[in-house]
């Protein structure tokens, strides 16, 4: 489970995107709660509102891109449908597959996107919002 203490290391300083990556993060929390609960039912349906955060995510971080201009976001885009269907398999799996299922591994996919990924348009936002003061 991922602490709020421990998500501080994936704050971007984009205060969008950062309340964005804690809601999701809240979410896969939410799924790992309901698993260990056993309440297959309710991992699924977090896991569904999961995914709807995260097309809504990648929706914004897209415009946030376009408006600063970030030169790379083709490539960054073109990277979030393999990196939602490495995590869609683990909602898909049986409810009697789901108990031995860890969402770390999905903690970690996300959290590697974060800091792989995310972290490279930081200095584009940074020098955009500067150049507006």
């Amino acid at each position: 489970m991922m602490s709020v203490e421990r998500f501080k290391h994936y704050k971007l300083g984009i205060p969008e995107i950062d309340k964005e990556h804690f809601e999701l993060f809240e979410l896969l929390n939410a799924v790992e709660v309901a698993i260990i609960n056993g309440d297959y039912k309710s991992a699924k349906e977090h896991f569904d509102d999961f995914f709807i955060k995260l097309d809504i995510h990648g929706i914004n971080e897209e415009e946030m891109m376009n408006l600063i201009e970030y030169p790379f976001m083709k490539i960054h885009v073109s990277q979030h449908p393999e990196s939602t269907m490495q995590m869609l398999k683990y909602r898909n799996k049986r409810e009697d597959e789901m108990k031995f299922l860890t969402v770390t591994k999905i903690e970690s996919l996300f959290a590697d996107h974060i800091d792989k990924d995310d972290s490279q348009y930081v200095p584009y936002y940074l020098k955009f919002y500067a150049s507006l003061n």
